[in-house]
């Protein structure tokens, strides 16, 4: 499961809400965000800075993060997620 979801992450063609993407993994949002913390506590996942919705969608708009960047939303609030290639 670990693995889809840096699978997902790396797929992402904008921002995805923790919603979308625990239904997509057919799992619960509760269990998803333990696994995405597990993914930056082995080093997979890097945890970047929190915005509004609004602010992440126009950052990633602008094309400012590369292909390894997604960002996550929780209500009106998203994290940007950077996944690390070994």
């Amino acid at each position: 499961m670990l693995t889809r979801i840096l699978q997902a992450l790396r797929e992402a063609t904008g921002p995805l809400s923790l919603a979308e993407l625990a239904s997509w993994l057919e799992i619960d949002v509760t269990a998803l965000e333990g696994m995405i913390e597990q993914l930056v506590r082995q080093g997979k996942l890097r945890k970047g800075e929190e915005m509004t919705a609004e602010e992440c969608r126009l950052e990633y708009e602008s094309g400012a993060y590369g292909d390894l960047c997604a960002f996550l939303t929780h209500g009106n609030v998203a994290t940007r997620y950077e996944v690390v290639d070994s």
